[in-house]
């Protein structure tokens, strides 16, 4: 059993590469949206993927730190699913990683740095790709 991981910077072409690398090995492609999915299942609390992202830009760490101040349960709240994230990460990593998959999420290397089969790659584009990209 292999799991690769897979984090790239813009300009690679890292979506691309990441379904070609899981078509060849013939394992499923995990991405945000998949382990996000996974991340439900595990904790049905779990916010989906867009309600996450709106309340991540919803609070700056000022913003937070005021709400709290005042006694906001929308900012307990919030506080709650922050420390909650990455002890749910790992456990969303360290599930998906149980059979063969590529992972395409950053920092997943991290969380399975310990894994005995992973192999963790990283995408590196030479700075004119990548301030084509952004330009873009």
């Amino acid at each position: 059993m292999t799991v690769w991981t897979l984090s790239a910077q813009e300009g690679t072409g890292g979506t691309r590469v990441a379904a070609a690398l899981a078509a060849a090995a013939e394992v499923p492609l995990l991405d945000r949206e998949a382990l996000s999915v996974l991340a439900h299942e595990l904790d049905p609390a779990f916010p989906q993927l867009d309600e996450l992202a709106e309340r991540f830009g919803r609070f700056t760490m000022l913003s937070l730190s005021a709400a709290l101040s005042v006694g906001s349960a929308e900012a307990f709240q919030e506080v709650e699913l922050r420390h909650k994230l990455p002890d749910l990460g790992r456990a969303v990593l360290g599930e998906a990683a149980r059979s063969s998959c590529v992972i395409y999420v950053p920092a997943a290397f991290a969380a399975l740095s310990d894994h005995p089969s992973a192999i963790h790659v990283r995408l590196c584009a030479p700075l004119e790709c990548r301030r084509w990209v952004s330009q873009r």
